[in-house]
């Protein structure tokens, strides 16, 4: 395994396409791309918390000295009133 695993939600498209793209070319690097229908690398839902305690244990972390996490989505259910906010703290 690669010293640095990067793992990227909503890989199929947008930014988080590109990220997977990018690190894609990284020497010493595993990147994952993820999203809800797999088309990206792995089919996962985000919000089925037994689908992602199943993903998270079955990761090889041998040798993974850091663990990078882009949450690369859009607009999804959970934001309120459909719309991307700001925290009330800025």
């Amino acid at each position: 395994m690669a010293k640095k695993l990067v793992l990227i939600s909503g890989a199929s498209k947008g930014i988080g396409k590109a990220f997977l793209e990018r690190y894609k070319t990284v020497e010493d690097v595993v990147a994952i791309g993820m999203n809800r229908t797999g088309s990206a690398g792995v089919g996962l839902d985000l919000m089925d918390v037994g689908a992602v305690n199943e993903f998270v244990s079955g990761l090889d972390l041998g040798g993974v000295e850091n663990l990078v996490y882009i949450h690369g989505i859009g607009v999804d259910k959970f934001e309120p009133k459909g719309l991307p906010h700001i925290d009330e703290d800025g």
